[in-house]
This record gives C-alpha cells, structure tokens and sequence, in this order.
C-alpha cells in the first residue's frame, strides 16, 4: 500500500471522526452560515468566492479555519481554506475561494464547509459546518 494513501486515509479518518463528534463550545451552539455576494449560497462552482460566517466559536481561547471536504469521496483529504478573524459581536468571518481545480481529483456533489482547530494540512474537528453542492462551471 502506498504511505501518502494511507497518511491520507488516516488524516480522513480522523477529520471524519471528529465531524461525527461534532465538538461544543461552552455558550451559544456554533452556527457556520456561507454567503456569496451577501447571500446565503447552497450550490457554487470552482473559483466562487465565498464568506463563511461563524457564530458561538471561542475565539479567545482557539484559532479557527475553514475547512472543505468532500462527503462523495471516502478517500479524499480535506483542505484548508482560510484562517477565521474577529468581527462584531462575537461573530467570525473567513473569505475563500473555492479552488480552481476541485474536478477531477473529487465527485461533483456534497462537500462539508466546515470551522475547525488550524493544522498544517486541515482543520482538525467540526465545531460547526454547512453543507453545500459544488458542481462543475458550465461554459
């Protein structure tokens, strides 16, 4: 067996394990909301910008950033997208690009949005997530 496939079905494993446990932070239930252009957004394409907005997270205590995985395929390793910052009230924001080259290395279809622990490779846990459809840009 390759060693990158399984350093990466174990990265998998792990950030899947902590979606399933999905983590709480002490206060208000986190809430993990993606916006384009100012709107709430379920479906985008590759290059999209994103805002991903994240109440109940303890910025104080933790640094955040958004993660991507994609729920179509088992094997893939979730990437990181970009670090969370302060906003008002508590609130945290990231803004990302969904990236260019998503098709064919993953399915079109379910990805997890997700607030996690900054790492090197991906956000560790799933403190609050979103799902959405990346499909592939027509045209």
């Amino acid at each position: 067996m390759n060693v990158s496939r399984l350093v990466g079905a174990i990265v998998l494993a792990l950030v899947l394990a902590a979606v399933v446990c999905t983590g709480r932070v002490q206060g208000s239930s986190p809430n993990l909301r993606i916006l384009h252009d100012g709107r709430p957004v379920g479906v985008l394409i590759p290059g999209a910008t994103v805002e991903a907005v994240a109440s109940g997270l303890d910025g104080g205590r933790q640094r955040y950033c958004l993660g991507l995985a994609s729920l179509g395929d088992r094997y893939g390793v979730p990437v990181t997208l970009a670090p969370f910052r302060p906003a008002d009230d508590g609130v945290m924001v990231a803004r990302a690009r969904i990236p260019l080259h998503v098709f064919p290395a993953e399915p079109t279809g379910p990805f997890l949005m997700y607030a996690g622990s900054c790492t090197d490779v991906a956000p560790l846990g799933n403190v609050a997530g979103a799902r959405v459809r990346i499909e592939a840009a027509v045209g």
